[in-house]
């Protein structure tokens, strides 16, 4: 194999599949570092974000913490720090994610029809006092624009814009009631370096 041919000591790897790292470890004679795959965890751009959380907010243990997309990608690796570090995770995903916790709870809901969810996340909020929103939904289509129909025009803009804005306007009142908490959006770098095919997901 090439790779081996190279003798590495490390090979880094960041794939739009799901399972590349694994495959690839199983093929090569060096170690091999996930810098995130697919649909599964991102534990290198985690790592990053948790230390940035983590120098910011301090101690989180016993912390009650909200996470959208929690059940894969970066926010199931940034769930996963969280829990390591004794917070309360309140999860919220459309799958629920394949793990399980003594301190997370999940909501399943879809974030792209929030305004149907609203009442519900509401609910749940009441319930429990919330420390901190870490806003992480999103999805990453890369399309040129007029091969997306209305509709998920609409849905994609409702996950990557308005439920981060929505989550926010709900949790506002608490934590200025409470005089405590914090807000962390998780964006991409898109933002500042537009593509072609970046149309919609640029300007989310």
């Amino acid at each position: 194999m090439t790779l081996n041919a190279m003798q590495p000591d490390i090979i880094v790897i960041r794939h739009q599949d799901s399972g590349a790292c694994n495959l690839l470890s199983q093929k090569v004679n060096c170690a091999v570092l996930n810098a995130g795959d697919g649909r599964r965890e991102h534990p290198t751009q985690a790592l990053l974000d948790s230390f940035s959380i983590f120098e910011k907010i301090g101690d989180l243990k016993g912390k009650n913490i909200i996470v959208t997309g929690s059940s894969s990608g970066i926010g199931l690796s940034i769930t996963k720090a969280l829990l390591k570090n004794k917070a309360n995770v309140l999860g919220i995903s459309r799958r629920n994610p394949n793990f399980s916790n003594k301190n997370y709870h999940h909501i399943q809901f879809d974030l792209s029809n929030i305004e149907t969810e609203y009442e519900k996340l509401s609910s749940y909020i009441k319930e429990k006092p919330i420390d901190g929103l870490i806003s992480n939904a999103g999805t990453g289509k890369l399309d040129r624009l007029e091969n997306f129909s209305p509709n998920q025009i609409s849905e994609f803009i409702n996950l990557n814009l308005n439920s981060h804005i929505i989550i926010t306007r709900l949790l506002l009142p608490f934590f200025k009631t409470n005089n405590n908490g914090f807000l962390i959006y998780i964006g991409s770098e898109a933002s500042y370096k537009v593509g072609k095919y970046g149309s919609i997901y640029s300007a989310c």
